[in-house]
């Protein structure tokens, strides 16, 4: 009886002790319960991960650069990416970014369509009071090759030197699933400012963010907002590593080590809506009909949805990144000629930029996926999925999949394999304790009934033989009972 019960006791300590684990893993940042599913050292210029954007849009901010796919603009050496600003005058001539050439980027091929027409993006002519965007730059996304929901992103990556520049790596919705910009959230892991200027302006500080609110006049991005600056040195002195580790309790970013963390959220203390209501921010409290876009869904929302990876190199911009009181600013962010008077100021930014040095350069991207991640490889995309190592993607791809033959499959398949046995592990042992505890309590309750009928049965027995004399003594000429005269002696 003992043992049946230590049994018991100790299938269902070994049950509960799994669940334990599991769930104490969830918001710790435990990193033994992650899974490299995307990883990228540039050894080459892989575009079957990394999508170019081509457009003339401006970011939404009217920023300087237009974005396309050159070899001038992005490219692989020695094992870093460099996304490198340049000049368009170098390309079509001065004359024609000034005035009377018509720019078409609208493109005729699958790999050369224009992915943005907002804002004027896939066609403009240059005219005296609206000249073409003076600077060509690069911006790279994952949208069509990998998303994810809840992980730990961490870029390796060495910021740009000079005015006016503005990289980037952050992360947009895959799908909008709460509506447009920013409704549906926006994760800038990383931001900053290539000019050599204290006072949070320049390459010595970085910026972590949030975006969201129901509408664009909504945007409470500075109640998630936070900056980390050197102290003696700046970002483009040398390579540093940018992450993000997000899940559906928190969401903090990093630089270097987990540790030193730049923006920390707590989806748990309160939802966006509720942090909106009780801002005291005029842009919510005016808006009287505004609605909830999250509403009945989890605390994280909007960031509980897949997202993509975005890398980019800006130049200058009319939405006050770069405020107007900034030392040396060349253009106002509300002339109707800032392009131009940015341009015109040439000689006093331009260099700046020293070649490479004024890249993002990037050694290394990596993303891993937690258990309750939910992650998306495009269907067909079959080389991405064996370069990214994911041993689950058949059965987490919602779209269908289909794998390439040769080393990657082979290299993708052992991955598998490993995976495969280290979550078939997981469900034996959780098996083998559920079972134990199950054989046990069935032995218990077995042993239960078998004594209880024991018991009924030897009390049955007595009572019959209390109830009725023994048969060998003799009642006769009035003799008592010897166990009724022993029972009344006292």
């Amino acid at each position: 009886m003992l043992v049946t019960l230590t049994l018991a006791l100790a299938g269902l300590a070994l049950a509960n002790a799994q669940r334990t684990a599991q769930q104490s893993d969830r918001g710790t940042g435990d990193r033994q319960r992650e899974t490299l599913r995307f990883a990228d050292d540039f050894d080459e210029f892989d575009l079957s991960r990394w999508k170019h954007e081509m457009t003339m849009g401006g970011g939404g901010n009217w920023e300087f650069q237009l974005y396309h796919n050159s070899r001038n603009n992005s490219y692989v050496r020695d094992g870093v990416l460099y996304l490198k600003p340049t000049l368009l005058s170098d390309v079509i001539g001065e004359g024609k970014v000034l005035q009377g050439h018509r720019y078409d980027m609208w493109g005729s091929q699958p790999a050369d369509l224009c992915t943005g027409n907002q804002w004027w993006g896939c066609e403009r002519t240059s005219t005296p009071a609206n000249m073409l965007n003076p600077i060509t730059s690069a911006r790279l996304r994952t949208a069509e090759s990998f998303t994810f929901k809840y992980g730990r992103v961490e870029v390796k990556a060495k910021l740009p030197r000079g005015d006016w520049l503005w990289p980037a790596i952050w992360l947009l919705p895959a799908h909008n699933s709460y509506g447009q910009w920013p409704a549906s959230g926006e994760i800038d892991i990383c931001e900053s400012r290539g000019n050599h200027l204290a006072g949070g302006y320049g390459v010595d500080t970085v910026t972590s963010t949030l975006h969201w609110g129901p509408n664009f006049d909504t945007n409470l991005f500075k109640l998630t907002t936070k900056s980390v600056a050197l102290q003696g040195s700046t970002f483009a002195d040398g390579f540093h590593t940018y992450g993000l580790y997000w899940d559906e309790h928190q969401l903090y970013t990093y630089l270097d080590e987990p540790g030193n963390v730049i923006l920390k959220v707590d989806f748990l203390d309160q939802t966006f809506w509720e942090r909106g209501k009780q801002s005291g921010k005029p842009e919510w409290a005016a808006q009287q009909a505004i609605y909830n876009p999250w509403a009945n869904r989890t605390a994280a929302a909007p960031f509980d949805q897949e997202f993509y990876l975005i890398m980019n190199l800006a130049v200058g911009g009319t939405m006050n990144y770069f405020p107007d009181a900034m030392p040396g600013k060349p253009w106002k962010d509300k002339s109707p000629s800032a392009v131009r008077d940015f341009w015109n100021a040439k000689s006093q930014w331009y260099p700046s930029w020293k070649g490479e040095d004024a890249a993002l350069a990037i050694d290394s991207v990596k993303v891993w996926t937690l258990p309750q991640s939910r992650f998306t490889y495009p269907r067909g995309n079959a080389r991405a999925m064996a370069h990214h190592q994911s041993a689950a993607a058949a059965v987490n791809n919602r779209e269908g999949v289909t794998f390439a033959e040769g080393a990657e499959l082979q290299r993708y398949q052992r991955h598998s394999v490993a995976e495969g046995e280290r979550e078939a592990s997981f469900l034996v042992m959780s098996i083998v304790a559920l079972t134990v505890s199950a054989a046990a309590m069935i032995v218990v309750a077995i042993t239960t009934l078998y004594t209880a009928r024991q018991l009924h049965t030897m009390q049955t027995q007595f009572a019959e033989q209390q109830s009725q004399p023994p048969s060998h003594l003799s009642l006769a000429n009035g003799a008592q009972s010897p166990r009724l005269i022993a029972s009344g002696s006292n």
